[in-house]
């Protein structure tokens, strides 16, 4: 969930498939986002929205896709509708593991890059994973592997970009911009 500077309050959740909707300041469903204050994005779950600097959203969760979930994300333009130029139509999918992945949170970094934090299961084994895409969607890859952080244990992580744009995490609230660990740079 997320507050417009406007007091609109957008909110990624689970209504007939992965959904975000926007409620104007008085808490009304917006009639001029998406159809009636809703965009549906298909199957799967929302479990995070941000807003980009541009006014569109990203949103992150997760897609069952026959076999095991794995990690969906997907962009929204200012009126609601779903931005083509990210991923395919609009959204996209990523499988990091052999077993179930959930997406639970999304910063976005100075220089356009998402940084996705969730979980990824392997040989019945869960691990904190982060994982960074470029701005169209598709997964930044890293050398031969992708930008990712495995085998921290799950718990209640806060994750975000400082003003420097080191990106941090912390179990736990910040208790300013600087607390917690760097895990990364923006490149």
């Amino acid at each position: 969930m997320l507050i417009a500077q406007d007091g609109s309050l957008f909110v990624s959740s689970y209504s007939d498939g992965m959904t975000l909707i926007k409620l104007t300041a008085a808490g009304n469903l917006d009639a001029t986002f998406g159809v009636n204050g809703i965009v549906r994005v298909g199957e799967g779950e929302a479990r995070a929205v941000a807003l980009q600097p541009d006014g569109k959203f990203i949103i992150v969760g997760d897609q069952w896709n026959g076999a095991r979930y794995e990690w969906k994300l997907a962009r929204i333009d200012t009126q609601g509708q779903l931005d083509a130029t990210f991923g395919v139509n609009g959204s996209c999918l990523c499988n990091l593991g052999s077993g179930n992945d959930f997406a639970c949170g999304v910063v976005i970094q100075p220089n356009g890059k998402l940084v996705v934090s969730g979980e990824s299961n392997s040989n019945n084994v869960s691990s904190f994973v982060l994982a960074r895409f470029n701005a169209d969607g598709t997964l930044d890859e890293v050398g031969e592997h992708p930008y990712q952080v495995p085998h921290i244990i799950l718990g209640a992580y806060h994750l975000w970009v400082d003003s420097n744009g080191a990106l941090r995490i912390k179990n736990g609230a910040p208790l300013g911009a600087t607390d917690g660990t760097v895990v990364g740079m923006q490149s």
